[in-house]
């Protein structure tokens, strides 16, 4: 990434190193549980959704990646770039 420029409390912009501007929006906030967003750029239009879960002294983290190709010859090759979800256990 070479930069991100925040536009609003519920939108910002990702600028990868070849230009590529992905914009994300805040779908959905709860401070410590849950953050989710609409992304979209050039190449693919899709959701992503953190989920933040407290056990004992740990914190399992799920996040949830719903991506589509808008490119027809990608398609195929979407979920090899994209992992649909993936859960994390912390210990901090």
């Amino acid at each position: 990434m070479q930069n991100i420029k925040i536009i609003d409390e519920n939108n910002f912009v990702e600028i990868s190193r070849n230009g590529i501007e992905t914009h994300f929006e805040v779908t959905d906030f709860f401070k410590y549980k849950c953050w989710a967003f609409k992304i979209e750029n050039e190449n693919i239009v899709g959701t992503w959704v953190g989920k933040f879960y407290s056990l004992g002294n740990k914190t399992t983290l799920n996040f949830t990646e719903d991506i589509v190709s808008k490119n027809f010859i990608f398609k195929p090759f979407i979920g090899l770039i994209f992992v649909s979800s993936r859960d994390v256990t912390l210990k901090i």
